[in-house]
């Protein structure tokens, strides 16, 4: 997992489409199946990986049914879908009253996972942020 993310854009912060290709390691087949995002194609070289991504429910997308594949990725979006990549239902799903976000990022927060350079959710984080994020939860893991 740690080498996928090494690849691909220089940018050292991480993009939708990036940190989707890379948490979901690969295409699916039939992504004709499960595509609700207006602006993802099909053609698109990441749309597998965003397929596989909804389908498994690492990602959403938007309520607007965007998917922003040329944002920046923040702490607590990347919490979330590096959460449920590892999750356990109960300790990452929001229940009635809570933020999208906050099960996710505790879980992450529980594992130490969560890099000493992220000061607010909303921060944009690099790459190897999120490798760090990922090493972690591995190591938690075993």
């Amino acid at each position: 997992v740690i080498n996928r993310i090494l690849k691909g854009s220089t940018s050292e912060v991480f993009w939708e489409d990036s940190m989707c290709i890379y948490i979901m390691g690969g295409c699916d087949p039939d992504i004709t199946q499960c595509f609700p995002l207006i602006d993802v194609s099909l053609d698109d070289w990441y749309a597998g990986s965003v397929c596989r991504g909804l389908s498994q429910r690492y990602v959403h997308g938007y309520p607007d049914k965007t998917f922003r594949p040329a944002n920046n990725v923040n702490f607590a979006e990347a919490a979330k879908m590096i959460a449920y990549l590892y999750k356990k239902e109960d300790e990452v799903e929001p229940v009635e009253n809570e933020a999208w976000y906050e099960r996710s990022v505790a879980y992450i927060e529980k594992n130490n996972a969560k890099p000493n350079s992220i000061k607010k959710l909303d921060q944009f984080i690099t790459r190897g942020e999120a490798v760090y994020m990922l090493y972690m939860m591995n190591k938690a893991q075993n």
